[in-house]
């Protein structure tokens, strides 16, 4: 049966949604179950479980998980609740272990998520306990250059299906040897999670206004500073990209509700530099992406994306933060977890690349530090914004109202290049946004007509997770 509601909440082109789909607690609690039980959702970085025994508490949807390494070097996503009474199983964030011991009753589970140990066995349960059929539940985990993801729909799409034509841009990221630098920083939002993961998916019409001030400084859209020291790091001479130069700022949809917006110097060097990294990493770079995809890479200083429906990423040279370094990339990754309506956990990450240089590693995290951290000057202006959002429209008439993405209806994509998906010149697009919530639409819908979701939009709980057995 097909979710019914009192209207359409997203028109079929997806150039208006009803603002019940953000601040309404009946259609995030359809959320929970339509879209967080069944999707492809970033969890962990595989540095972060590097050794056997390693684990990371986190979220998959509104599940708390752990994600561990087992001796044999597999890596697992575990629901974090004993299987007895349902006590937190692990308590910390992270940390090395075999096993985990519930602090309730003493059940006691591998890093794999059996059950290996139960006290007073033959005196409480006199033979009865079916101990192989109470491991912890587990999810359907695949990973991608390094990022881990884990799925409890275990009849689901593969994680390569499910990226699509995504996996392309994605690469031109992170096909290179990362490592995540700290541990991911957390803060709590006062705004619903589509509102930054929308942001994200390439919304480069509000930084004119609310980042003016930024973009004023030179702090993010790199200034000719930017092209003198790639001269400077070896890049060659630079002249005019006359083929490519309306493709100096472009966005693309990729399927599945991912886009992105990426900016690129509109010049070419002798050499492809990938700017505000060191010069020693660009040829190994290069070396694990095809030609197209180091067109797109070398000379971008912006890219940022969202992995629907709420893993993003952003990579950005960024200049001018009153210390006088050089430019430096930062790389952050972030997740939008949902925990009400109104209330998003934002759960960032910084990834560099292993060999890169101590000083490379550090100017990179401060940069991050200083722009998207807690308190960052991009994070506090956004922030500001997506908070007053929530706090105008959970009454009567806010609930009543649409978001407007009607923006270039007219636009279509360029045929100047073949690369993936649909790309658009320029930064002023809406279609990432329609093409996202239509996304969202089909799996609160269950519109069978897209293959990511089933018929009536629900996984039936017997395939949700998989119980780990002997």
């Amino acid at each position: 049966m097909r979710w019914s509601t009192p209207m359409s909440l997203v028109r079929p082109d997806g150039s208006s949604v009803n603002r019940r789909v953000y601040f309404d607690e009946s259609v995030f609690n359809e959320e929970t179950e339509r879209i967080f039980t069944k999707t492809w959702q970033f969890v962990a970085h595989e540095s972060e479980i590097a050794e056997p025994g390693d684990y990371v508490a986190r979220r998959l949807g509104n599940d708390p998980v752990i994600v561990s390494r087992s001796e044999d070097g597999a890596v697992h996503v575990l629901h974090n609740a004993c299987r007895h009474r349902g006590a937190q199983l692990c308590l910390a964030d992270l940390g090395n272990t075999s096993h985990f011991r519930c602090s309730y009753h003493g059940w006691t589970y591998s890093n794999t998520g059996q059950l290996r140990g139960v006290p007073q066995t033959p005196t409480l349960y006199r033979g009865t306990l079916k101990r192989a059929e109470l491991g912890l539940s587990a999810a359907r985990v695949e990973l991608f250059h390094g990022l881990i993801f884990a799925n409890w729909a275990h009849d689901a799409l593969s994680l390569k299906e499910s990226l699509g034509d995504m996996a392309w841009y994605m690469e031109t990221v992170f096909a290179r040897d990362y490592e995540v630098v700290g541990v991911p920083t957390r803060l709590r939002g006062h705004h619903n999670w589509k509102t930054g993961a929308e942001n994200w998916t390439a919304d480069g019409y509000h930084g004119d206004v609310t980042h003016k001030v930024l973009f004023g400084l030179g702090v993010a859209l790199p200034d000719e500073s930017v092209v003198t020291y790639a001269v400077e790091q070896g890049a060659g001479m630079p002249t005019p990209d006359e083929e490519m130069g309306d493709l100096s700022a472009f966005e693309f949809t990729a399927g599945h509700g991912h886009s992105g917006l990426m900016f690129r110097l509109p010049i070419k060097f002798e050499r492809p530099a990938f700017i505000g990294y060191e010069p020693h990493l660009w040829d190994d770079f290069a070396s694990q992406l095809d030609a197209d995809q180091t067109n797109v890479a070398a000379r971008r200083v912006v890219t940022v994306s969202t992995v629907f429906p709420n893993f993003s990423f952003i990579e950005q040279v960024l200049t001018n933060l009153g210390d006088g370094e050089p430019p430096v990339m930062s790389l952050n990754i972030r997740v939008w977890a949902p925990i009400s309506a109104t209330e998003t956990e934002i759960i960032n990450w910084v990834l560099v690349p292993k060999a890169a240089t101590s000083e490379w590693k550090k100017a990179s995290q401060k940069a991050f530090a200083r722009t998207l951290s807690v308190g960052g000057i991009f994070e506090v202006d956004d922030l500001q914004n997506w908070t007053g959002m929530a706090q105008s429209n959970t009454g009567a008439i806010g609930l009543s109202t649409d978001h407007h993405f009607g923006g270039a209806p007219a636009d279509a994509p360029t045929h100047k290049v073949s690369w993936p998906g649909h790309v658009y010149p320029g930064q002023y697009h809406d279609v990432m946004f329609r093409e996202y919530f239509k996304e969202w639409d089909r799996w609160m819908t269950g519109d069978d007509s897209d293959p990511g979701c089933n018929q009536n939009g629900r996984t039936e709980t017997a395939k949700l997770g998989s119980q780990v057995g002997p």
